[in-house]
């Protein structure tokens, strides 16, 4: 009898220590970053959420000063940025390696160079409709099937999607200005850009390097001759099929 009391009371002992330490796991964690903007994580659903005024706060390999959220970079699973935050600054959550969604408030309209950079189980981003540009190597690395940019684009960085290894598709909005090189560069899955600017004024070399499909750029009529000659610098004809939007 004394051998079954003495277990019952250990499996209850075992059972309140782990619905404790499950519920230990649910708290909300927060902080401030160095630009003043707040910042919590919440461990059950492996959300960190920022609010603020001003750019997040960048993070530089190079530098002394690391991100106090940045210790969740292994963890994180969605990022949500809300309130008046205006930039995604440089680094900001490059390498976050289980990172799957992004959501960003329209009031972001930077997102600096590298700020996505190797976060390879990215799935989804919704991007800010009033974002103006995006940085250099902003989203290299990674592996999006698809990916909605705002009609608000102007200026795409160098390499900010190279080594997108499932992208499939890819279109340009209409007040895009500029797209860097190697925007696209080994985007081996890449087969189509529907290219709806008529504002571009430079298109960078070797965007499409590295395609190993045969890749159907469509264009506005009025600029098929000048966007063909600068898209096929550098690339072999066979490549690139130049179609007219319709």
């Amino acid at each position: 009898m004394k051998k079954i009391t003495i277990l019952t009371l250990l499996l209850l002992a075992m059972t309140l220590f782990i619905f404790c330490d499950s519920t230990a796991e649910a708290k909300i964690k927060k902080g401030t970053d160095a630009n003043g903007n707040t910042w919590k994580y919440n461990t059950k659903t492996n959300t960190l959420t920022f609010k603020g005024n001003s750019s997040l706060e960048e993070y530089d390999d190079c530098s002394s000063g690391v991100p106090s959220w940045f210790k969740f970079s292994e963890k994180a699973k969605k990022v949500v940025i809300k309130g008046k935050i205006s930039k995604i600054s440089y680094g900001t959550f490059r390498n976050f390696e289980n990172l799957e969604n992004v959501i960003m408030a329209d009031s972001v309209k930077n997102i600096d160079s590298c700020a996505f950079s190797s976060c390879k189980k990215l799935k989804q981003i919704k991007f800010s409709k009033n974002l103006k540009k995006i940085g250099s190597y902003a989203f290299d690395n990674g592996n999006l099937k698809r990916i909605e940019l705002p009609n608000s684009l102007q200026i795409i960085g160098r390499g900010a999607f190279e080594n997108q290894l499932k992208l499939k598709r890819i279109t340009i909005p209409a007040n895009v200005k500029k797209i860097g090189d190697n925007v696209f560069w080994n985007c081996p899955n890449l087969t189509r850009m529907i290219i709806k600017s008529k504002k571009l004024k430079y298109i960078g070399e070797d965007i499409l390097v590295g395609a190993e499909k045969k890749v159907i750029v469509k264009v506005p009529k009025e600029c098929k001759k000048n966007y063909k000659d600068m898209i096929s610098k550098g690339i072999e004809n066979s490549v690139i099929r130049f179609k007219v939007i319709k």
